[in-house]
C-alpha cells in the first residue's frame, strides 16, 4: 500500500499549486493559421451596376493575436482580443464574359470582446468562450476597409507551467456578418446583397502571463 500511496501523494505535491494558482490578470501573446474560405457574393461596377455573381476566395494565412483577461470569478473571464492576418484574396465570376476576375491582398482583423468559463483539471484547463465585436477587410496599407459585426466561438485550453507562466492553444470560430460590399477596387466592388455569413476556422497557440 505505502508503494502506491507515495507516489500518489508525490503527484498531488506536483499538480496542486500550480492548479490553485490562477491569478486575476492575464496578458497572452499568439500566432497561428486562419484556413481558407470563401464566400458566394455579387459584383458591381463604379456606378453601382450589377455585373455578376462569383465567389470570393481567401486563402490561408498566418494570423498573430493578443488577448488581456481579467477574472471575474474563481472559474471565469471577461477579456479583450485582437487578431490580424493577410491573405490573398481572388474573385472568380460565373459570367465568363464580364472580365472582372481579380487577384490581390487583404488585411483581416477582429476586435473583440467577450467571456470563458474554465473546467481545472489539475495543470490542465480547458475552457469555452464567446466574444462579440467587429470584424474588418481592408487594404494592406490599411485604407479602404470595411467593418461588419463579428460573434467568435473561443474554445480552447491552458497548459500550466507555473503560478506566473501558462500555455494557450484555441480553435476558434469567427463568423463575420458582411453586407453591402466587401472588397472594393478601382473598377467596382464586390458585394453582399444581404447578410452573408463568412465562418473562419483559426488554429492558434500562445504563451500567457498572468499575474
Amino acid at each position: 500500500m505505502k508503494k502506491i500511496l507515495l507516489p500518489a501523494a508525490l503527484a498531488l505535491c506536483t499538480f496542486a499549486p500550480v492548479a490553485q494558482a490562477h491569478n486575476q490578470f492575464e496578458l497572452t501573446a499568439g500566432a497561428g493559421y486562419r484556413l481558407p474560405f470563401g464566400v458566394d457574393l455579387g459584383s458591381e461596377d463604379a456606378e453601382g451596376n450589377f455585373l455578376e455573381d462569383g465567389r470570393l476566395s481567401f486563402e490561408g494565412a498566418p494570423i498573430f493575436t493578443g488577448i488581456a483577461g481579467y477574472r471575474i470569478q474563481r472559474d471565469g473571464f471577461i477579456y479583450l482580443s485582437y487578431t490580424r492576418g493577410v491573405h490573398d484574396v481572388s474573385y472568380q465570376g460565373d459570367a465568363a464574359d464580364v472580365g472582372y476576375d481579380f487577384t490581390g491582398s487583404r488585411v483581416i482583423e477582429y476586435y473583440q470582446f467577450g467571456g470563458n468559463v474554465e473546467m481545472t483539471r489539475g495543470r490542465f484547463v480547458p475552457y469555452m468562450g464567446f466574444s462579440l465585436g467587429l470584424g474588418r477587410i481592408a487594404s494592406v496599407g490599411g485604407g479602404d476597409g470595411r467593418t461588419f459585426f463579428a460573434p467568435v466561438l473561443d474554445p480552447g485550453i491552458k497548459i500550466d507551467l507555473h503560478k506566473h507562466v501558462h500555455l494557450r492553444f484555441m480553435g476558434r470560430l469567427p463568423i463575420m456578418m458582411t453586407n453591402k460590399d466587401v472588397v472594393c477596387l478601382a473598377d467596382g466592388c464586390i458585394h453582399a446583397k444581404q447578410i452573408s455569413p463568412i465562418a473562419q476556422l483559426e488554429l492558434l497557440g500562445g504563451v500567457v502571463a498572468s499575474f
